[in-house]
């Protein structure tokens, strides 16, 4: 499985430097690592299962990156503008998890990186539904952001999954 952890890292980095098609590309990334560790749970659960294994240290890197202050910051907010009227838009829930991560990602960064990936998903399924341009002004800023963030979030995954795929195939 180490050689998988391996070949998803080269994945990574052939990711295309598009963000419309590199939010995509990242996100599945982390789902095929996700995959190589047991969990239980829908898609959400398997990945946030993988994230919660980043040390806090990297969580606060990636939570207090410039690319999240881009994306929390965003005028007219997140999930606040209709792109499609079969657009489903979820205001509540996307505000509440904004809330989380600006309050915990200084004190607690593992909890702001959990209320990141709410938002990051959003963003990954409103861009795979359709609802996501590649020339889209305000699109491209977004997914610009949420492809920089996938990218850090996949950095340190890639580190941590490697790590302990080699520790259990040694049977430490």
């Amino acid at each position: 499985m180490a050689e998988e952890a391996r070949q998803i890292a080269l994945e990574v980095k052939q990711v295309s430097p598009v963000p419309y098609t590199a939010v995509n590309g990242y996100w599945v990334c982390l789902v095929k690592w996700a995959n190589l560790f047991p969990s239980a749970g829908d898609e959400h659960e398997q990945v946030a299962a993988l994230l919660r294994g980043i040390p806090r240290v990297g969580a606060k890197t990636i939570v207090t990156a410039k690319a999240v202050d881009d994306l929390i910051n965003l005028e007219p907010p997140l999930e606040t503008v209709l792109a499609h009227p079969r657009e489903i838009l979820k205001p509540m829930s996307i505000q509440k998890a904004m809330a989380r991560l600006r309050t915990r990602r200084e004190r607690d960064p593992k909890a702001g990186l959990m209320a990141l990936l709410e938002i990051i998903q959003e963003v990954r399924n409103k861009r795979e539904h359709g609802f996501k341009t590649p020339a889209g002004p305000r699109d491209h800023e977004i997914l610009s952001a949420s492809a920089a963030i996938l990218r850090s979030i996949c950095d340190a995954v890639e580190e941590i999954a490697i790590a302990q795929l080699v520790r259990a195939a040694h049977g430490a």
